[in-house]
């Protein structure tokens, strides 16, 4: 089949001009008024694309898909003058070059084609600007050449455990809008408890025991295999907020994308839940040395984000499951992912298969800050674990990941009085020399648990009053002496309050007795120095790390061994059918 005059998706509009976001979708000028259904511009007023969400990177579609010409259009009512205009980069600056300038007025559909194939600009925009009130319903993407029509059909896969409230929210404003699409069906498997949720008909809901994320998406995919129809997975977690304009481009993508192209992961960056305007990240790699996060911390109300975000290149790395699209093919040839529970099950099918991440500007999802999420067991056991045992599988590639990583892992605990997630950090490397990960994944997590909460050796206040102290600039002479004098003479004094999870620095807790750390939902934990306990957890770590060390090659060899084997389904059936 061929398609003409396909519609990809509409310009997504902000939930409101005073949302915190707002620029991210629209720039605009005067006292307009915005909501996700329309624009009203009052004479004098002005709004552009030129964003993070609608910004049209023309040349990267091209590049990736048959689809060439292109075709605004733009439904409203009223007096408007309406310009295309072109970004494009050289190897000096960037520079905007305007393609045509059109008035349209009383109730119109302007239609605005791009047939400028020779031309080498990198994104488009429109700025529509009102010489009369003007109302603006919707903004329409065409591709408007006749190209070959890609067979697409998409399982968008869900792994939830304790989120109804998150996927009932899904389930109503986002799925309901694809019943009746053939492009997508939605799978979800709850780990845990059911649901009390009206699913629509385009659902196919999974119980399953608490098999961890890696357990969910696998009983989703393998259920998506069964069906034998689709041609891609979404992997998407369950508590994220995503616009349905996401899920729409990446179709359209998909029924374009030239075959050379079709092993190609498709990632959606993650935004902040919070702070809706706040990359978290694009994709990442991950290096020897720990993980590089692209597009970290941007801003994407700036312009310049809105256009390198556009212009993203695509390469190896990557792709995080808040939303992955995966060709089934990849899937069939390299299997399914493996049983590690949670935190990594993704990086090492990213690195198994090696294949290149795209991802294009507005294929995102909000998601829920990690700092809320901070738990020493996913953090300190679950990813300690799991990134040892990738550094182990490919050990050519990542071999300086124990060192690089891990050390600085454990030694940062040491350093911040959590022994607990220390002595986590010790049982996940003892469990790789004892081969636990062969256990049942239910199980091991149970463990875990239990693990932790008999060495919990601090003690939990609430509405205990203390604020972060204020940081002072310490010299590394003044460091180092507090250092000497805690850790070889045991001479320390004064308390120190910290935020916790990710936000605790060491250096902070050089040369204290005490630390108050504040966890959220009005809880503090009291930590204290340890002087023999530290330097015995010291001890437990180098051992276990040397030993690692000493039988990297049999180790190796085993788990490759057990990816070989967990990643088939035969594997995987094996562990659904326990109960």
């Amino acid at each position: 089949m061929s398609l003409i005059n396909n519609k990809l998706y509409n310009i997504c509009f902000p939930d409101s001009i005073s949302s915190q976001d707002a620029e991210s979708f629209i720039r605009w000028t005067g006292p307009i008024i915005a909501n996700k259904n329309a624009l009203f511009l009052p004479k004098g007023s002005s709004i552009s694309t030129d964003t993070y969400h609608n910004l049209f990177a023309v040349k990267k579609v091209r590049e990736f898909t048959f689809y060439n010409d292109f075709l605004f259009k733009v439904n409203g009512t009223g007096k408007c003058q309406i310009e295309l205009i072109a970004i494009a980069q050289t190897d000096f600056y960037i520079f905007e070059h305007v393609i045509s300038i059109e008035q349209f007025s009383g109730t119109f559909s302007a239609c605005i084609d791009i047939t400028d194939q020779l031309s080498n600009y990198d994104a488009l925009y429109l700025k529509i600007s009102a010489y009369e009130d003007v109302t603006i319903n919707s903004i329409e993407i065409f591709s408007n050449n006749q190209i070959p029509e890609n067979e697409v059909s998409v399982a968008y896969c869900i792994c939830s455990y304790n989120r109804e409230s998150y996927i009932s929210s899904f389930v109503k404003d986002i799925a309901s809008h694809f019943i009746g699409n053939n492009n997508i069906s939605f799978y979800i498997t709850i780990n845990g408890s059911p649901y009390s949720i009206d699913f629509s008909d385009n659902f196919t809901v999974i119980n399953n025991r608490n098999l961890g994320g890696a357990g969910g998406f696998t009983k989703s995919i393998m259920a998506a295999l069964k069906n034998k129809r689709h041609s891609h997975v979404i992997l998407a977690d369950d508590d994220i907020y995503i616009d349905k304009t996401s899920i729409y481009k990446t179709i359209a993508i998909l029924k374009g994308l030239k075959p050379e192209y079709s092993d190609y992961f498709i990632s959606g960056a993650m935004l902040s839940g919070d702070e809706k305007w706040l990359q978290y990240e694009r994709n990442a790699t991950l290096t020897s040395k720990g993980f590089i996060h692209h597009g970290a911390y941007e801003d994407t109300r700036s312009k310049h984000t809105a256009f390198y975000s556009a212009i993203a290149p695509a390469y190896p790395g990557i792709a995080g499951w808040w939303y992955c699209c995966i060709p089934i093919k990849v899937i069939l040839e390299y299997d399914l992912p493996l049983p590690i529970f949670v935190r990594g099950d993704d990086v090492e099918y990213s690195i198994r298969c090696a294949k290149n991440i795209l991802s294009f500007n507005g294929i995102c999802v909000w998601h829920e800050p990690f700092f809320k999420k901070y738990n020493e067991i996913m953090e300190d056991y679950y990813l300690v674990r799991n990134l040892t045992i990738i550094s182990l599988i490919y050990n050519q590639e990542f071999s300086n990941i124990k060192r690089q990583y891990i050390f600085k892992k454990f030694f940062k605990n040491i350093f911040i009085f959590d022994y607990v997630a220390a002595k986590l950090n010790i049982k996940a490397l003892e469990d790789i020399l004892t081969q636990q990960y062969l256990l049942d994944p239910e199980l091991i997590h149970k463990n875990i648990v239990d693990y932790k909460n008999k060495h919990i050796d601090y003690k939990e206040y609430s509405g205990l009053e203390c604020s972060p102290q204020k940081r002072k600039h310490i010299r590394k002479v003044k460091l180092l002496c507090r250092g000497i004098l805690q850790y070889i003479f045991n001479i320390k004094g004064g308390n120190i309050s910290s935020l916790g999870g990710y936000e605790r620095n060491p250096r902070y807790f050089l040369g204290r007795k005490r630390a108050k750390i504040y966890i959220g939902n009005n809880t503090y934990r009291l930590y204290r120095f340890r002087f023999v306990k530290s330097w015995s957890l010291i001890y437990s770590f180098i051992k276990c790390y040397m030993k690692i060390k000493k039988n990297n090659i049999k180790l190796q060899r085993d788990l490759t061994s057990f990816r070989d084997q967990s990643a088939k389904s035969e594997a995987w059936n094996k562990i659904f059918e326990q109960k």
